[in-house]
C-alpha cells in the first residue's frame, strides 16, 4: 500500500487533509445548528460569508438555504479546489482579518476552522463584526481550552502517528479559545454571544476509530460524518472540546 501524505488544502488519493477530515465529520451538526440558527430568526434569501470553509460542505449548506454566498480562505489552493468543485457561490482567498469585502455586507458570517489557530482574536472578531450588517448574526466555529481539547487537539491530532492529521505546528495552547474568551471579544466589537452549544462524538471510540480508519485509508472522507457521529450538545452543558457560539450585531436603528 502506497504511503499516505499529511498535506493540507490538498486531494488525492493518498493525501490525507487535516482540515477536511474535520470538515466532513462535522458536516451534520454544522447542517444542525445552521438549520436552527437560521430557522429561529427567519433567515433566508439573503447574503452569507463562509470564512475558513475551504472546499467543505459549509458554503452548499447556506447555498441549499437560499442565500447568496461567499467563500473565503486563507489558502490559495483550497480556494482553487473550491471553485473547481462547488457551483454557484464566490470564491475568495484572504486572511481572516483582512477579508477585503464591502463593510456591512452580510446578514450572515460562519467562521470555521479560525478562531483556534489565529495569535490575534480580536483583530479576526472586529474584522467579521465590520462586513457583518446590523442585526446580523455571527456563527463561530471553534475549540475550548479543556485538559481533554488539549489532548485531542495537541497532541492526537498533532503528535501521535495513528490519529495524526494536522502539521505540528497547527495548534496551539494560547489559541484554544474558552466560551468567555469569545464573550468577551465579541463584546468589544460590539457583538452580543445569544448562544453556546457544544458538540462530542457518540462515543470517544466511534471518534478514534473515525480518526484511525481514515488515517490508514479504511475511511473515505465521505464515510466520516457516519463513523465519527457526532452530535450537538445540551446548551446547559459546558463544551469539553467542539462548540459553536453565535452572536449578533447590535442594531443601533431605534424600533419605529
Amino acid at each position: 500500500m502506497a504511503r499516505r501524505t499529511l498535506m493540507l488544502d490538498a486531494q488525492g488519493p493518498q493525501v490525507v487533509d487535516g482540515r477536511h477530515v474535520r470538515a466532513m465529520a462535522f458536516d451534520p451538526v454544522r447542517k444542525a445548528l445552521i438549520g436552527d440558527v437560521l430557522g429561529r430568526r427567519g433567515l433566508s434569501g439573503g447574503t452569507a460569508l463562509v470564512v475558513g470553509g475551504r472546499y467543505s460542505p459549509l458554503t452548499r449548506i447556506f447555498r441549499d438555504h437560499g442565500f447568496a454566498v461567499t467563500g473565503v480562505d486563507p489558502s490559495a489552493d483550497a480556494t482553487r479546489i473550491a471553485r473547481e468543485t462547488i457551483a454557484g457561490v464566490q470564491f475568495e482567498s484572504a486572511p481572516a482579518d483582512a477579508l477585503g469585502l464591502p463593510r456591512q455586507q452580510f446578514d450572515v458570517v460562519y467562521c470555521a476552522d479560525t478562531v483556534e489557530v489565529v495569535k490575534d482574536l480580536s483583530a479576526v472578531l472586529a474584522e467579521l463584526a465590520a462586513v457583518l450588517r446590523p442585526g446580523g448574526v455571527l456563527i463561530l466555529d471553534t475549540v475550548t481550552d479543556t485538559f481533554v481539547a488539549r489532548l485531542v487537539y495537541l497532541f492526537a491530532f498533532r503528535r501521535f502517528p495513528l490519529t495524526r492529521i494536522m502539521p505540528a505546528g497547527r495548534y496551539a495552547r494560547a489559541n484554544l479559545r474558552s466560551p468567555q474568551s469569545l464573550r468577551d471579544g465579541c463584546a468589544a466589537v460590539g457583538l452580543t454571544v445569544d448562544l453556546v452549544v457544544g458538540f462530542e462524538p457518540a462515543s470517544v471510540g466511534s471518534l478514534v476509530k473515525a480518526v484511525v480508519g481514515r488515517r490508514a485509508g479504511r475511511l473515505r472522507d465521505d464515510e466520516l460524518a457516519g463513523a465519527a457521529d457526532l452530535r450537538l450538545s445540551d446548551p446547559d452543558h459546558a463544551p469539553v472540546v467542539t462548540y459553536f457560539a453565535v452572536a449578533t450585531k447590535a442594531d443601533p436603528t431605534p424600533p419605529v
